[in-house]
């Protein structure tokens, strides 16, 4: 899976993503960072999204992540496509050299404390 585009489409910010093979979505998330003016990161894994548990493409294809907590679906060529929201309060893409990063999760230990 890889980072296809982002923008900005009647004022919801989204990624646009490419699957390039089957897989398991819950596999892989989604983080933002913000940077200073001198370049210097400012604020690392600002926002988080992990797909959820059970999201399975078993083709190539497309998917979209909307940021706002929305029920907006995605089309390509009229075509609806695999849609999700990260459930955030307005639109996280404001400033020119943030990043989006895709990262695949392997493994998460936790324990509460």
């Amino acid at each position: 899976m890889k980072i296809d585009h982002i923008g900005n489409s009647n004022g919801k910010d989204y990624i646009l993503f490419r699957v390039l093979k089957g897989t398991c979505l819950h596999d892989y998330a989604v983080y933002d960072t913000t940077y200073d003016e001198k370049g210097n990161v400012s604020n690392k894994w600002r926002h988080f999204y992990r797909f959820p548990k059970g999201e399975i493409m078993t083709e190539d294809g497309y998917l979209c992540l909307y940021t706002d907590n929305s029920t907006t679906q995605a089309y390509i060529e009229s075509r609806p496509i695999k849609t999700f929201h990260m459930g955030l309060q307005g639109n996280i893409f404001n400033e020119e050299g943030d990043r989006i990063y895709l990262i695949k999760v392997s493994d998460i230990d936790s324990k509460s404390y």
